[in-house]
Order: C-alpha cells, then sequence, then structure tokens
C-alpha cells in the first residue's frame, strides 16, 4: 500500500514536468 501510494506521487510528479516542459516548448516555438 505505501508503494502504491508513493507511485502515485511519482505519477502526478511525471504529469507536472510534462506540462511545465510542453508550456516551455510552446513558448519557444512561439519565439521562433
Amino acid at each position: 500500500m505505501k508503494f502504491f501510494t508513493k507511485f502515485r506521487k511519482h505519477i502526478a510528479i511525471g504529469i507536472a514536468a510534462i506540462m511545465v516542459f510542453s508550456t516551455l516548448l510552446g513558448i519557444v516555438v512561439a519565439y521562433l
């Protein structure tokens, strides 16, 4: 059960990282 909670936290961090990365990528593309 503890492992599952940790796993879910990693998924949340991964989703947040992807969202930030895609936002930055959008800004870079807009400036190009």
